[in-house]
């Protein structure tokens, strides 16, 4: 957290996009401005693709890879949670995607919206992934977490001959 804290502090950009070495992102994802300074934004708009099998996933959920907030929002969000962590230790109960969820660890009252970038992103999976990948739904502990899900060979907009 305080990797991202430094880097949103040496930003000089209003509206801030996080974005991570192993995702994909077309274009349009940056062509999105939020729409209310005071919330978080989330492109949903992401396909996880196994690199090896090249077999792609869509399901609805709120990724940091995907997130977008005006810079001073982040700064106090990320400012707070490092001074959390500091004094507290880390717990996942607080979770890591910023205004994602109501539980009474989170780190503020932010709340959260999702857009979709017209042409979605590509999140490649593979074996060193931070976070575990989820190819059945089956794998997920509720239902509600995998909604519309989808699956296919060909990720919609991407051109993914060799």
């Amino acid at each position: 957290f305080k990797q991202i804290l430094a880097g949103l502090e040496a930003s000089n950009s209003d509206v801030i996009f996080f974005c991570e070495h192993d995702v994909l992102y077309h274009p349009s994802h940056f062509n999105f401005t939020p729409p209310e300074k005071e919330k978080i934004y989330y492109n949903t708009n992401t396909w996880k693709l196994n690199w090896e099998t090249k077999h792609a996933i869509h399901y609805d959920c709120k990724q940091t890879s995907g997130l977008c907030a005006y810079r001073d929002v982040l700064i106090e969000h990320y400012t707070e949670r490092v001074r959390r962590v500091e004094a507290d230790g880390h717990s996942n109960r607080i979770g890591y995607e910023p205004a994602s969820h109501n539980r009474a660890e989170r780190i503020d009252d932010l709340k959260s919206d999702v857009w979709k970038s017209p042409v979605p992103n590509i999140d490649i999976r593979h074996d060193n992934n931070l976070t575990p990948s989820r190819w059945h739904k089956d794998q997920f502990r509720s239902q509600k977490n995998c909604q519309n899900w989808q699956e296919a060979e060909q990720v919609p907009g991407w051109d993914m001959e060799e």
